[in-house]
């Protein structure tokens, strides 16, 4: 990809060379710029790629439906380690919170 591209452009050449259902099918893609196997940033569509430096991963997912339907979600991001945070490992994620009223809990003693 040129230096001059953006996410879009990417995520346009992943759908086509890796033969994925386009958007409009299968919900939209969302890209997060990882680091030490740590998410540092979300990236918007129209970031560009100057942007983006040669010691970072680039990884891609699908939205899942619950994201898009929620308007104002606070969202955790996560990432595996092994007994210090520093060892970490795997592919990290991010995740909605939800909030539980304790009151709509039903218990059956």
């Amino acid at each position: 990809m040129p230096k001059s591209g953006n996410i879009s452009d990417i995520i346009a050449a992943m759908i086509q060379k890796g033969q994925l259902e386009d958007e409009a099918t299968a919900g939209p893609i969302r890209v997060f710029e990882t680091h030490s196997n740590k998410v540092l940033r979300e990236l918007s569509r129209e970031n560009g790629l100057n942007t983006i430096t040669d010691y970072i991963q680039l990884m891609a997912e699908r939205v899942p439906k619950e994201d898009m339907e929620s308007d104002s979600a606070l969202y955790i991001y996560a990432f595996h380690y092994h007994n210090d945070p520093s060892k970490s490992h795997g592919i990290p994620f991010k995740f909605r919170v939800i909030e539980v009223s304790i009151m709509s809990l039903h218990y059956d003693f």
